[in-house]
Parts: C-alpha cells; sequence; structure tokens
C-alpha cells in the first residue's frame, strides 16, 4: 500500500517510520528534532511555504515536510489505495512531467 504526502509524492507505507502533527503546542519537541537531527536524513519538503507545514514523516533515510495534516495522512494509511487510483496518479505524474 502506498501513502500520498502531498505535492505528488507518494510512499510505501512500510516506509513510515513515525508522523508527527506540527501543528500541535507539543510540535515544538518535533521542530527542535528537525533542526538539530536533521542533517542525518535527507529533507525533503513537499510544503510551498513553512507556514504550510502540517506534518512531519519520518521514514529510515528521509524527512519529509508535509502540508497534509497528520489525521488525513492517518486515514490514507488505514486506506486501501485501488489499482485505479495508484495508476491515475502515475499517469497524472507522467503527463505533468512532459
Amino acid at each position: 500500500m502506498f501513502l500520498h504526502l502531498g505535492s505528488d509524492r507518494m510512499i510505501e507505507n512500510s516506509e513510515v517510520v513515525a508522523v508527527f502533527d506540527l501543528r500541535l503546542a507539543e510540535a515544538e519537541s518535533v521542530k527542535k528534532y528537525i533542526e538539530e537531527e536533521g542533517r542525518r536524513y535527507e529533507v525533503i519538503d513537499l510544503a510551498e511555504a513553512p507556514a504550510e507545514r502540517a506534518s512531519c514523516i519520518l521514514t529510515k533515510s528521509i524527512l519529509y515536510l508535509s502540508p497534509i495534516s497528520a489525521a488525513t495522512l492517518k486515514k490514507r494509511a488505514e486506506r486501501s489505495f485501488r489499482k485505479e487510483d495508484i495508476l491515475l496518479s502515475f499517469r497524472r505524474r507522467k503527463k505533468a512531467k512532459r
């Protein structure tokens, strides 16, 4: 199964180590972690502006900053992607690159 993180980026659910909500008051510790430990990971910012960052998705080697809320990502992870959805998304990305 795949998880859509925003900005036409999808990863396999099995790659996800943790998802953090950056809009909570407690998120300051996550933001501090990103600043201090971010050098250990490749950081991919999927938000168009820093204020739009809603969640942080941590994998073994990549830290994604996404404009999609952690709650929405959770719902997406729990939902099975139909084969047609995956193919449609692939075709959209391929068409956009042209």
